[in-house]
């Protein structure tokens, strides 16, 4: 079998080639392991059977002609085919824990996912606002107000007031057991915010304990209602909307009568041609 080191495939495509032709001019040189077909030069080996592990030395000799030889010394590794069969389940091992972690990541952002819309719906059930007659909101505040609170709740009042035309807003906070300074500020910006759509908001369920709180703070609820009882609140509330329903029907009424008054003042038409006299 004729063989051409340089011609070598596996060589060139296990990268080694530079070593060879550093061996080639005479260079001392050690190759890197390989793994090697032994099917395809036996005689190189001596061994036949598959792939083998192979490490190699070069050493140059010199000769009588002031030349040299190179001796080339080789070694196969006998537990290649092992070392092969443990990388190769090494590789497997590696692709099926990347496959576990992308499945634990898709399960983790589920669980995200979920964790955010129970959260969103929470929040929502936190501050809700509630009908209770035409034009008059309700929004029972249970719990302590914290600044992300404070947000939703002004976000889910002033969309609940324009969608529903609310005149009226009771602000109950009989479940909240204890107000700060910053929480009360939030409130009365939120009562400032509803009046720029045109509702008015009352503070109901102030405590006796809570009112002795506010005033020892120094609060100043800015003219916002109060009542101490929601129900106190919802009377106020529903006799507000009375009174503007009946100014609103005697505005109405008035119209026409205006209307009629004017036109019994207006002089009559003249004839086509005719002039207006003139009074002496």
């Amino acid at each position: 079998m004729n063989y051409n080191m340089l011609e070598d495939r596996q060589l060139v495509e296990n990268g080694i080639m530079p070593h060879v032709e550093r061996f080639f001019r005479g260079e001392e040189v050690a190759i890197p392991p390989i793994s090697y077909d032994t099917d395809l030069v036996d005689d190189l080996t001596g061994k036949a059977g598959g792939a083998v592990w192979v490490c190699s030395f070069g050493v140059p000799v010199p000769d009588a002609r002031d030349g040299f030889e190179g001796v080339l010394f080789q070694f196969a590794v006998p537990e290649a085919a092992d070392i092969q069969h443990k990388y190769e389940a090494l590789i497997e091992e590696q692709r099926a824990l990347q496959a576990s972690l992308e499945a634990r990541n898709r399960e983790l952002e589920e669980t995200v996912r979920v964790i955010a819309a129970q959260r969103d719906a929470i929040q929502a059930m936190s501050v809700p606002v509630i009908r209770v007659a035409d034009g008059v909101l309700c929004l029972p505040i249970v719990g302590m107000i914290d600044d992300a609170r404070a947000s939703a709740l002004l976000e889910r009042l002033l969309e609940a007031i324009a969608a529903q035309q609310a005149a009226q807003v009771l602000l109950d906070i009989t479940g909240v057991p204890a107000l700060d300074a910053r929480a009360a500020a939030q409130l009365v910006g939120a009562a400032s915010a509803a009046r720029l759509l045109g509702a008015s908001c009352t503070l109901v369920g102030v405590s006796p304990a809570l009112a002795q709180t506010l005033v020892e703070l120094g609060v100043d609820l800015g003219g916002l209602d109060t009542a101490a009882t929601l129900a106190e609140g919802l009377t106020r509330a529903l006799a507000a909307r009375r009174g503007a329903a009946q100014r609103s029907a005697a505005v109405a009424a008035r119209a026409p009568e205006r209307g009629e008054r004017g036109a019994a003042h207006r002089p009559a038409a003249l004839p086509p041609g005719e002039a207006p006299s003139r009074r002496r």
